[in-house]
């Protein structure tokens, strides 16, 4: 019991360096900003009352909330759009961290209601409790302007607590397990074969490489056997990441499956996972 009690505190609550969560602060961060930029042609007609725009509380017609709640025009559009923008840039360089954490996790509920409601994807769940985390984890006490600023060089270094990058890694697994153990029951990923795989190539989400690839006219065979492979792949996946001995195969693998479907779908927002596999790595080496 006394082994079990020393790793469960080692596990949880021993000190570790910070560089692996700072790696995940800027990789997340330059992320957020690439993403929030792409946005930016089309901020009036997903955020403003210019737009087509029905919010989660749509029947608040009244009273200061409603005003918070519910779409306005572009001039307040655009400020609270600056100034996430803004946020997310302080949060990137690792300045007032826990203070623009907390602001870009506020922004995140609010354009969730306003109009990511209609599409709750899990990567939006997983980007709330990644800044949720990060804000109170320590990540900003290397290779950050807080540094720079306290202690002379972006290099300088202080431990931190490693439960935010147990958090993290535990999250990360969850959500493979939640994706990857679904297509165990779902009918059409039992069913179908490889078919599912070509219908999601052939429709809406289909990238022009992935309509080339379909025009080799590769026999169904290969689509079937492809299907076979990511569903035994994910299987193990959760569990894999964690065991230190073969972590590296499911780094490359994860980091190729995550590349794939970013070039073959265009389901791209999930490759921001790949740096984040940091977080599994002993003490943040």
């Amino acid at each position: 019991m006394k082994k079990i009690s020393k790793q469960w505190q080692e596990f949880w609550f021993a000190e570790t360096q910070p560089h692996a969560l700072a790696f995940v602060r800027i990789a997340f961060g330059l992320f957020l900003i690439f993403y929030w930029c792409i946005h930016l042609p089309r901020v009036a007609m997903l955020f403003s009352d210019q737009g087509l725009v029905v919010p989660l509380f749509y029947e608040l017609d009244s009273g200061w909330i409603a005003y918070f709640l519910q779409p306005q025009g572009l001039l307040f559009t655009y400020t609270v759009f600056v100034l996430a923008l803004l946020s997310i840039i302080q949060f990137t360089l690792g300045h007032n961290l826990r203070m623009q954490g907390m602001s870009l996790f506020l922004y995140g509920l609010y354009y969730f209601q306003l109009s990511y409601h209609h599409f709750p994807a899990s990567c939006n769940r997983l980007f709330l409790f990644t800044l949720l985390v990060l804000s109170f984890s320590g990540a900003d006490r290397t290779w950050s302007l807080k540094m720079r600023l306290e202690h002379g060089s972006w290099t300088a270094w202080q431990s931190v607590p490693i439960w935010p990058q147990r958090l993290l890694a535990l999250q990360i697994s969850a959500t493979y397990l939640g994706v990857g153990w679904q297509k165990l029951v779902l009918p059409q990923w039992q069913e179908g074969g490889g078919a599912i795989l070509l219908n999601s190539m052939m429709g809406p989400w289909g990238t022009p490489l992935a309509r080339w690839m379909l025009s080799l006219d590769l026999p169904a065979k290969f689509y079937d056997w492809s299907l076979y492979a990511i569903v035994f792949w994910e299987f193990f996946l959760p569990f894999g990441l964690w065991v230190r001995r073969w972590q590296w195969i499911f780094f490359v693998t994860g980091a190729i499956f995550h590349i794939l479907i970013a070039l073959l779908i265009g389901i791209w927002w999930f490759v921001v996972l790949i740096p984040m596999y940091c977080v599994y790595l002993p003490r943040g080496e």
